[in-house]
């Protein structure tokens, strides 16, 4: 049976999706809309977004930190999330002081920019359970290399360093995408490695962050949730045991 996977990405002018079957690329789309990839994308086991998905009520997620502290010199690609209150704000004064007072630390701009995006990802996920999952390209990258990754994913060392792992667990690109081209197109390939490509993820199994639950880690040989399980981060298996 054919497996059919698809990784997204927020860009400045909407969404990119990539699609695999069977861990072979199939093609890259553009959206204005997250809702739109969705509903084109019948069939698909899993949909991985590079978004935060489910927040907390009153402190930061522990998994981003755990995840940051896989990276090393890579760890600045993933931003901590704030508490959910923080993201109903209207505007940035308001949220950065929400975020001060449940938290005791300011809310970046960087993070803030990201707002509409999230909530829109946040409503499809929570109006739909099971169907978006969480994923982190950056720590499946340095899970493939077994290392952290030395060089920026924008630099030419660190797109080519990403396209050798791709091409390693069985995902070679085209070199012209199309449109497509212009989204944050390589790392959405990454989601369905860890699905389809059982080496790779007996490999990750290892890592500690194999599951997030509200954003809360759950260490796989405690076998411990903080609270209950809400969904899967791509650096581990997909499986709920």
């Amino acid at each position: 049976m054919s497996i059919h996977v698809i990784g997204v990405d927020a860009y400045a002018l909407g969404w990119v999706g990539v699609e695999l079957r069977d861990g072979v690329f199939g093609r890259a789309v553009l959206a204005a809309s997250l809702y739109e990839i969705v509903t084109s994308s019948s069939g698909a086991a899993v949909i991985g977004v590079d978004i935060p998905l489910g927040m907390l009520p009153d402190r930061w997620r522990a998994a981003d930190t755990l995840a940051a502290d896989q990276l090393g010199p890579r760890r600045g690609s993933i931003f901590r999330v704030p508490p959910r209150a923080v993201w109903q704000e209207a505007d940035f004064a308001a949220a950065n002081r929400v975020c001060r007072e449940l938290t005791g630390a300011g809310l970046s701009r960087q993070s803030w920019a990201l707002r509409p995006k999230l909530l829109e990802a946040n409503a499809i996920w929570e109006r739909h359970p099971g169907l978006l999952f969480e994923a982190h390209p950056e720590v499946s990258f340095r899970a493939m290399a077994g290392e952290p990754l030395q060089h920026a994913k924008k630099t030419w060392a660190g797109q080519t360093r990403r396209r050798e792992l791709l091409a390693r667990n069985g995902i070679v690109l085209p070199d012209q995408i199309g449109p497509a081209g212009q989204g944050r197109f390589l790392e959405q390939c990454l989601f369905g490695t860890d699905i389809e490509r059982r080496d790779l993820r007996d490999g990750i199994d290892q890592h500690l962050i194999v599951k997030l639950s509200n954003g809360i880690p759950v260490d796989r040989e405690a076998q411990c949730v903080a609270e209950p399980a809400s969904f899967a981060l791509n650096v581990g298996p997909l499986d709920q045991s």
